[in-house]
């Protein structure tokens, strides 16, 4: 009975492969409870049945993309943000220390209030009128969005490592726009590569901020001097640019750096 119901399957996938080609469409998967999962015939790289036995094979790892850019310290910039595709796409927005989007960037919503403690905070606190104090002053690891997001081999960039991607000495930087996006792009003085930050503005409660004219780019480095705040890079068309501190609450873009070995 397995057997043959195995081969129906076998057959039924292989005429959909080839309907896929000739049609150049897509391909839809009909589940018991009749849910149904669509793909389309650019997403499909292969198709496979695993036997009753048989645990199907993981998805294996999304390789992102990375430039030196010879800087001092050796740190290597990813060309995308997370949550984005291309260089130019905005990608997803994060408060300090989540590593999941969402739709409301507030204080109800944070994961490190403490609502029955007049929003006191439970994590990274330096100051006891502000919460339970840990003195820790950098994200760790499971609440690193890059890390979480992207895997061990990638991790926020330091608050010292956003000044020296910005350092005159190192690099250049222009606001301009990529396939129609504006931005700022950021080229080494050393080799001449660059990456690009798309001005994807930020996040106040569900509205959004300065999209297409301010970029915010948050760091793993909290502020210790007002621990209600994180280190964030800050630019606007009018090539403003600098560190500066903002709201753990706000929903901020984040740009990878690779972990240094």
């Amino acid at each position: 009975m397995k057997s043959t119901l195995f081969k129906k399957v076998c057959l039924a996938l292989l005429c959909c492969g080839i309907a896929l080609h000739a049609t150049a469409q897509g391909i839809v998967v009909i589940k018991t409870d009749n849910t149904r999962v669509y793909f389309k015939a650019s997403e499909v790289l292969s198709v496979r049945v695993y036997g009753y036995d048989e645990e199907p094979a993981p998805p294996q790892p999304v390789e992102h993309e990375w430039v030196d850019l010879e800087l001092e310290s050796g740190t290597l910039w990813a060309t995308t943000n997370v949550g984005a595709e291309k260089p130019e796409d905005y990608g997803d927005y994060f408060a300090w220390g989540e590593t999941q989007s969402k739709k409301d960037y507030s204080q109800s919503t944070y994961m490190f209030y403490n609502e029955n403690m007049y929003y006191q905070l439970t994590k990274y606190c330096t100051n006891s009128s502000f919460g339970i104090v840990d003195n820790k002053k950098e994200l760790e690891p499971e609440d690193d969005a890059a890390t979480i997001n992207w895997g061990k081999d990638w991790q926020m960039p330091s608050a010292a490592q956003l000044e020296e991607l910005f350092n005159g000495d190192n690099t250049t930087t222009e606001f301009t726009t990529m396939n129609g996006i504006a931005g700022t792009k950021i080229t080494s003085k050393r080799n001449n590569k660059s990456i690009f930050l798309p001005a994807a503005g930020h996040y106040e409660g569900q509205s959004p901020k300065e999209k297409g004219s301010e970029g915010a780019y948050w760091s793993k480095t909290l502020d210790t001097n007002y621990c209600l705040n994180g280190c964030n890079f800050w630019f606007t068309k009018y090539n403003n640019r600098k560190i500066i501190e903002s709201s753990r609450v706000y929903g901020q873009s984040i740009r990878p750096v690779r972990v240094q070995k």
